[in-house]
């Protein structure tokens, strides 16, 4: 039986998927900041339930990725090697592989600034009873 060789290109464009979800999963972050900021209740539930919505698409496009790697081994080989090596520590073979790591960087990044405006709206909302234990102001 023939094993089919992994879909680069339909590797990167689930990855950009994904990327154009954490965006707007941040747009949504600032949107919320402003709700609470004018302690507009209602707008602020509705504007988690979208963010919700888009981190559980955003978690789809990752889901889908590694779903390619049923196939064979080999391709849920190169899978780990493109997903868990560091891009600093990576040879890259190609432009594909080279757009991946890209897109990984330009990812890690945004998640490190949603999780401090997480910390931040948290320790607003929900003072020392929040996961983060301190209050602070916007």
């Amino acid at each position: 039986m023939e094993q089919m060789e992994l879909d680069m290109r339909q590797v990167l464009k689930l990855l950009e998927k994904r990327y154009a979800s954490i965006l707007e999963i941040a747009r949504l972050t600032r949107e919320l900041e402003d709700a609470l900021g004018r302690d507009d209740r209602a707008s602020a539930l509705l504007t988690l339930q979208m963010r919700a919505d888009e981190m559980a698409k955003a978690a789809e496009y990752m889901e889908e990725i590694w779903k390619m790697g049923e196939s064979n081994a080999q391709n849920l080989q190169k899978l780990r090697w493109l997903f868990r090596t560091e891009p600093s520590d990576a040879s890259e073979e190609g432009e594909e592989e080279r757009a991946v790591y890209s897109l990984r960087k330009k990812i890690c990044q945004m998640v490190e600034r949603l999780q401090a405006s997480d910390k931040r709206l948290s320790q607003r909302v929900a003072g020392l009873k929040s996961y983060y234990g301190t209050t602070i102001k916007i």
